[in-house]
């Protein structure tokens, strides 16, 4: 079944929907013109939608659109994100040099994602050893938003509750569920871990202007 809001899923589809199906599609043999053809013409409409849109992007030398992580921070599908109550993906690595991934609440205050834990929570000990991370918030409806980050994390250790993990409580279940679950926390956590990640190299994918950076270079024929 085609994912709602796409072609095939009872909506019409539009010119940018069947351009991107066409070049997505295997070029048969004796249509390598049509296929260059097409390359260009993405190519051309991507610039074109920059221009319009009045995106601050940086076009490298493979092809790949990106923007500064201050601008990307400013973006409309960032500020949906970073606002929304899905959870971030937070990675890590562990004492051992392997990898970790863990899902968790955060709040947004305009300069840093800001996370809430037990002090004693395993990660804990992971970021105050190795605290380069990234970070990831996602959408699971299509066209599927994401934001990616990377950055350093910075841990200071509380006594109280976190203010920021307070706020994302109430923005995550609501003020009154989520009063009642950072008061049931207080009553069993006496050691608070406050985490703060800037940002400092950001990438967005909306897979409508915005693509993984493979599929990126091969629209503009450059795969």
């Amino acid at each position: 079944m085609a994912p709602s809001g796409s072609p095939g899923a009872g909506s019409p589809a539009t010119s940018s929907d069947r351009l991107s199906s066409e070049i997505l599609d295997r070029p048969r043999a004796g249509d390598a013109e049509e296929w260059q053809s097409a390359c260009h013409l993405w190519a051309a409409v991507l610039c074109a939608t920059i221009a319009v849109w009045g995106w601050s992007v940086v076009v490298t030398q493979r092809g790949v659109v990106s923007m500064s992580a201050t601008d990307a921070l400013k973006d409309e599908v960032a500020e949906e994100l970073l606002n929304s109550r899905e959870p971030a993906k937070l990675a890590y690595i562990w004492t051992d040099g392997t990898p970790r991934v863990v899902p968790i609440w955060f709040h947004w205050n305009g300069r840093e994602i800001v996370l809430g834990t037990p002090g004693g929570a395993p990660k804990v000990k992971a970021l105050e050893l190795r605290p380069e991370v990234a970070l990831t918030i996602d959408t699971n409806v299509w066209p599927a938003h994401v934001i990616v980050m990377r950055g350093v994390a910075e841990v200071q250790h509380m006594s109280e509750v976190v203010p920021e993990y307070a706020l994302a409580a109430e923005r995550y279940l609501g003020a009154e569920q989520g009063s009642a679950w950072v008061q049931q926390a207080a009553g069993i956590l006496k050691d608070w871990a406050r985490v703060t990640i800037t940002p400092k190299d950001v990438r967005i994918i909306d897979f409508e202007t915005r693509w993984p950076s493979a599929i990126a270079r091969a629209m503009a024929g450059q795969g």
